[in-house]
């Protein structure tokens, strides 16, 4: 028996099929097919690669399908891990508060006052020049207060006729007190009552004609006293003089020189 025969349009129609098919698929081989990148979504920063939508010649294998990044967690500052509260036993705590310095103590202790300042004043007889430590006060009369910390300090009072008074005093905080120095207490006076008059000298110093105004000063120790009524005469003698002697002497010039 014979076999039945394809009709001769199916034949030319599959081999345009295949020409076609052949045709398309040289021109993808040339003209690669475009990727199309999308631009980035705002605030993710990742890009997107779109799928192709050229068409493809027949048996061209298709691009694998696209793949879209999933955005990442935002991320944010670093945080300072949250503090925890921790119980202190009330053995801790109790615990001697004399141990544990204070702002308070410490502020008390700066603010202390300083300690109070002693002060003396001082009175002289006759006038003086007073020194503090080599320090001047100035003339005394008037009287001179000085105000200094608790301590010791030494006092001197000068006077030209007059032997130095020092004297070294003890102060304490807060405390006032007075020094009450008289120089005459240092020294002896002579009065002399002369007649009819005469000129006098001390171990060798002229003084003054008699009558004196005051009393002659003598500090302590022995002195030489001599009179002398010019174109007459002269007459000495030896005087023994100690601190707070008062002398008073009267003499008459014609005994004393023999005329």
């Amino acid at each position: 028996s014979r076999s039945p025969r394809r009709p001769k349009y199916a034949v030319w129609v599959g081999a345009a099929l295949l020409l076609l098919a052949v045709t398309y698929w040289a021109i993808g081989l040339d003209e690669p097919a475009p990727v199309a990148i999308a631009a980035d979504p705002p605030g993710e920063g990742l890009m997107a690669i779109l799928p192709d939508t050229t068409d493809r010649p027949a048996g061209q294998q298709p691009l694998p399908e696209p793949v879209t990044a999933t955005p990442g967690p935002t991320l944010r500052p670093e945080e300072p891990p949250e503090r925890v509260a921790t119980a202190v036993p009330d053995s801790v705590g109790a615990l001697d508060s004399s141990a544990v310095p204070s702002d308070t103590a410490d502020a008390s202790l700066a603010e202390a006052p300083p300690p109070a300042l002693a002060r003396l004043s001082i009175v002289c007889a006759p006038y003086c020049d007073a020194f503090v430590e080599n320090d001047s006060l100035g003339t005394v009369p008037p009287a001179r207060t000085i105000e200094r910390p608790a301590g010791t300090y030494r006092i001197q009072l000068r006077h030209p006729s007059f032997p130095t008074y020092e004297a070294v005093v003890a102060l304490a905080p807060g405390e006032a007190d007075t020094m009450n120095v008289s120089l005459w207490r240092l020294v002896g006076t002579l009065e002399l009552d002369i007649i009819p008059w005469a000129r006098v000298y001390i171990d060798g110093r002229y003084i003054d004609d008699t009558p004196l105004e005051s009393p002659i000063i003598l500090w302590p120790g022995e002195h030489q006293l001599m009179l002398e009524l010019p174109d007459v005469g002269r007459w000495e003698t030896t005087l023994e003089v100690a601190a707070g002697d008062v002398l008073k002497r009267a003499y008459k010039m014609q005994e004393l020189i023999g005329h």
